[in-house]
């Protein structure tokens, strides 16, 4: 059957299978988010430092996040994808849940921990499961929208996070937001029934296998890739520690409640994530296909944006400062989907997963790691020497990421036609 009768006769299904993952994307940054709004309640209750929360929800948690994501997205390519997504879901919910009875800083740890490891399979089973239940042409749109998690958890996480900590505490946040996630687990068991594998796809489209010492070497010699690499990490230093510790800033700062920063963060950052995402997926591939340069140039409009609107947020206030959050907020998938793009065409097809993968490292050690790890850090250090505004200053220094991002976008610009050209004959000789 041609790929056409194939989705004809599963199109209604095909969907319902992307509305049920974007609901559990949703549900995983929902999850990773709320820990955000907690740190003031929760530093206050365990007696912790800034560092010890920027370890939390930064460092320690993007390094599990990264180190479990390869192992399970070969377990997601050989297993059940529909009994691996239902028991990650499980996992990460209850371990959202255990975070309720912590104590002290290493029961926090080893729950947030725990999360990290179940969701970082989240992407690859759902990456796999659309390959399989869109055909190519639409394949681009399909994870578009799976995208959308990303805000939506945000906006729910931050939003009804503040308002439930402000009503019930930190530690009824943690169980009421983490038990969704059990729900879909059911569902994802009773209700989604997986594809063939590969349904859409020609034998002669399946990738072949590759050594790991011949995929690093290949990569190592592959410019276009290092400038991603480098690009999405530095560009991810500026704008996750500014989204990790904005809230905790209102708090702290401006005096704000937890929900009203909470509601005021979410709807900004979801707001912004939705304009950013949607006009993102609109543009990219037009321009692209005009001139590929245009890869490169999106990123570097968005590190652009993102250093005004960082300054302007902090030292203005009421609207203006508003218009500056969601400038940051737009500028994030400004440049995610236009460097994992570019990433796809620098790649031979037997590379392209795997360099992907790295990609997420990249982004998760670099980005969210230093960035929000690195915040905490410099907000503790800051506040010992007696500084004025320890945590806005913490925060501005990271600024620095999007300039080292800005200058090797510059770089990569000059030489990308030619270096893409022969990769790309590179790529279809495999």
């Amino acid at each position: 059957m041609s790929s056409e009768a194939l989705w004809m006769a599963d199109r209604r299904r095909s969907w319902w299978v992307l509305t049920f993952l974007v609901a559990v994307h949703t549900c995983c940054w929902m999850d990773r988010y709320v820990a955000t709004i907690l740190m003031e309640p929760m530093k206050r209750e365990l007696g912790l430092s800034d560092t010890q929360l920027g370890m939390l929800t930064g460092f320690a948690f993007s390094l599990v996040y990264s180190v479990t994501a390869l192992p399970l997205g070969r377990l997601v390519d050989r297993g059940p994808r529909q009994l691996i997504l239902a028991t990650l879901i499980g996992v990460w919910s209850i371990a959202t849940m255990l975070a309720s009875a912590a104590t002290r800083f290493s029961h926090l740890a080893a729950s947030r921990l725990m999360v990290a490891g179940a969701e970082s399979g989240c992407s690859p089973c759902a990456y796999s499961l659309l390959s399989d239940s869109f055909p190519a042409k639409m394949r681009g749109r399909a994870i578009s929208l799976y995208a959308l998690g990303v805000p939506l958890g945000a906006a729910l996480g931050l939003g009804l996070g503040g308002w439930i900590s402000d009503i019930f505490g930190w530690r009824a946040t943690y169980l009421i937001l983490g038990a969704p996630g059990l729900f879909l687990a059911l569902c994802a068991i009773l209700w989604m029934r997986e594809p063939d594998r590969g349904r859409y796809d020609a034998a002669t489209e399946r990738p072949q296998g590759f050594s790991l010492s011949e995929a690093l070497s290949y990569m190592c010699a592959n410019r276009i890739f290092i400038v991603c690499a480098v690009a999405i990490g530095a560009l991810g230093v500026t704008t996750s520690a500014f989204n990790g510790w904005a809230a905790t800033y209102l708090i702290r700062v401006r005096g704000m409640t937890g929900s009203e920063a909470g509601a005021l963060v979410g709807t900004l950052a979801g707001l912004g994530g939705l304009i950013g995402s949607v006009a993102t997926s609109f543009i990219v591939d037009r321009l692209g296909r005009r001139d590929v340069r245009w890869y490169l140039w999106l990123p570097l409009i968005s590190g652009l944006l993102l250093l005004p609107a960082g300054q302007i947020f902090f030292k203005s206030e009421g609207v203006l400062s508003h218009l500056a959050f969601l400038t940051m907020a737009i500028a994030g998938p400004l440049y995610l989907a236009p460097l994992f793009t570019l990433c796809q065409i620098a790649l031979p097809a037997r590379l392209r997963a795997f360099g992907s993968a790295m990609m997420l490292l990249s982004i998760n050690l670099l980005g969210m790691g230093g960035g929000i790890f690195a915040t905490g850090l410099m907000s503790d250090v800051f506040s010992r020497s007696g500084a004025n505004q320890p945590l806005q200053n913490a925060i501005l220094f990271t600024q620095s990421g999007a300039i080292v991002g800005i200058i090797v976008l510059l770089i990569g610009s000059r030489w990308i036609v030619d270096e893409t050209r022969t990769s790309t004959s590179v790529g279809n000789g495999n």
